[in-house]
């Protein structure tokens, strides 16, 4: 889809910036997780749906939306708490809700 280079360029950023502070601090003192929430309805996906630069997403969004297919706020919180208490991650993991959580997974 046109236009979202900027965004993808963040999510690797992210991913790495992650990694690294990691890496640097003390497990201990600083754990670092990376969470991916899904794909929710938000203000952002309102953005994305009037601006022109994202027409090609437009319909894909409008889809979901129609369809219900986009992971609830509160169930994506839910399991991020759920995985916090559990503290079974390591700093700098990468965990998604869809890998940990299928039951959210919509579409």
């Amino acid at each position: 889809m046109e236009a979202f280079s900027l965004y993808c360029a963040q999510k690797a950023a992210r991913e790495l910036f992650y990694k690294t502070l990691a890496a640097e601090e003390d497990p201990s003192q600083l754990k670092v997780l990376n969470w991916a929430p899904g794909m929710m309805d938000t203000g952002m996906q309102d953005d994305i749906s009037t601006g022109p630069e994202f027409s090609g997403a437009v319909s894909f969004l409008k889809t979901l939306r129609a369809k219900g297919q986009m992971t609830p706020q509160d169930g994506s919180a839910a399991a991020l708490f759920e995985l916090l208490e559990k503290n079974e991650f390591k700093s700098g993991d990468h965990l998604d809700v869809y890998d940990h959580f299928p039951h959210l997974k919509l579409f």
